[in-house]
């Protein structure tokens, strides 16, 4: 019998990545991102094999840069949910390459399940495979597969079913299943969506794969995309709760935002709705960490679903990155304080604080929550308003990292460019 007690832990990433995925272009080799129909530098040709060796590695020293940059990107949010103490990690689609599997594999066995995004498959990524169990062969190449790490040592993945406008390269899964993870005795089932999976709706699609059955046989469903437009996955989700009454875990990429988890909360303020929690938006990184109660979610009456066991969202934490002179000798001297020595030190600094973190939406929405109720708010809503995932000086946000790549490739090409045309000497 199900209780109040079957409570998971569950948080959604979304943040800001260059594609893991092959799609005509290996976006990993790009020194930035290309729009609809640009060309970059793996699509550059040269007639002497000599120079288009230079070129191969170049491009291979771009992806390998990324990789080590992503890696400790991913080290943090993943040491801050393992502190979180977080059932279940779920990434968004395209975001986690096979060369940065490993660290999810590792925390994983610190009692964490990781969904690990997706990516597309090649050959060359065997080694990578062969390190964290992940059982994926040749024959798999040009699939779009989602590795899953288990805190129980399982590892698993599904694959992508239907293509997008944008991905007729990739060559179609045929690997579906309802997952499963075990906490305190109880076994939570729960579906695992790639992106346009969610929202394709066929008869043949249903009989094949997702159905009536499995919904209701679900706790929950996870569902991650790399989309500029988040409305029918939103539009699909609500017909998920009001059909079959089972809470939704979403989140997408930071160029189209709206990460949320679709559920009841026991409490109404600026971070929750009546469809869920707070809707990350579009351009910003934050980690959403929601207690999610799968029991009674929703109930329905004759004219209304009432909610008889809420959820509680415990973190909303954007992710910042250290380059703002003096936040950090605050946040120390805030977390050194007690409740009244808080509430004075936001009143005293407010300026300098929207100073801080004005391009922050999210941040700035829970501040102004703080300020304009500074004296009712309780010691661990403050505390939940002002957490914040700081990232240290020397890791650069991923646009910086793209200008740099791009300054080192235009140099790169006028070099290559001068060897292809030398000067004429008389």
């Amino acid at each position: 019998m199900k209780t109040h007690e079957e409570i998971i832990r569950v948080a959604a990433v979304q943040m800001d990545f260059n594609l893991a995925a092959n799609l005509g272009i290996n976006y990993l080799e790009e020194p930035a991102n290309l729009k609809e129909g640009e060309k970059g530098i793996t699509s550059l040709r040269l007639s002497e094999q000599k120079l288009m060796n230079h070129l191969k590695r170049f491009r291979q020293n771009i992806s390998e840069n990324y990789s080590r940059m992503l890696n400790r990107k991913l080290e943090h949010i993943l040491r801050l949910c393992a502190e979180k103490k977080v059932d279940l990690l779920v990434f968004p689609e395209y975001s986690i390459p096979a060369s940065c599997l490993e660290i999810l594999k590792s925390y994983s066995k610190k009692g964490i399940s990781i969904i690990g995004g997706s990516h597309s498959v090649l050959n060359a990524n065997q080694g990578f495979y062969g390190k964290v169990d992940l059982r994926i062969g040749t024959k798999d190449e040009g699939k779009s597969i989602c590795p899953i790490f288990f805190a129980d040592g399982r590892t698993e993945h599904i694959e992508k079913l239907t293509r997008s406008k944008f991905e007729s390269k990739i060559k179609l899964g045929d690997k579906w299943e309802l997952k499963w993870l075990e906490k305190n005795g109880f076994k939570f089932m729960f579906p695992v969506f790639l992106c346009i999976d969610f929202i394709h709706d066929t008869d043949t699609y249903r009989s094949r794969f997702m159905n009536d059955t499995d919904f209701r046989s679900s706790d929950f469903i996870v569902v991650f995309s790399y989309s500029p437009v988040v409305k029918d996955f939103e539009n699909k989700a609500w017909s998920i709760i009001t059909r079959y009454y089972k809470p939704v875990i979403y989140t997408n990429a930071m160029m189209g935002g709206g990460s949320k988890i679709f559920c009841h909360f026991d409490k109404k303020d600026p971070f929750v709705d009546n469809s869920g929690s707070f809707q990350i938006p579009e351009g910003e990184e934050a980690v959403l960490i929601v207690d999610l109660n799968v029991r009674g979610q929703f109930t329905r009456k004759p004219t209304s679903y009432e909610n008889y066991f809420t959820s509680k969202q415990v973190g909303l934490i954007p992710l910042l990155y250290d380059n703002i002179l003096g936040y950090e000798d605050f946040m120390h001297i805030y977390m050194q304080s007690n409740l009244d020595q808080k509430r004075t030190l936001i009143i005293n600094r407010e300026d300098e604080i929207f100073n801080w973190f004005g391009k922050s939406e999210t941040l700035k929405t829970k501040l102004m929550e703080v300020i304009n109720n500074t004296e009712t708010l309780d010691e661990e809503d403050i505390d939940y308003c002002m957490e914040s995932l700081v990232f240290p000086k020397n890791l650069h946000s991923l646009n910086e990292w793209r200008f740099e790549n791009l300054a080192e490739s235009l140099s790169f090409l006028k070099d290559i460019g001068e060897k292809c045309n030398p000067k004429r000497t008389n």
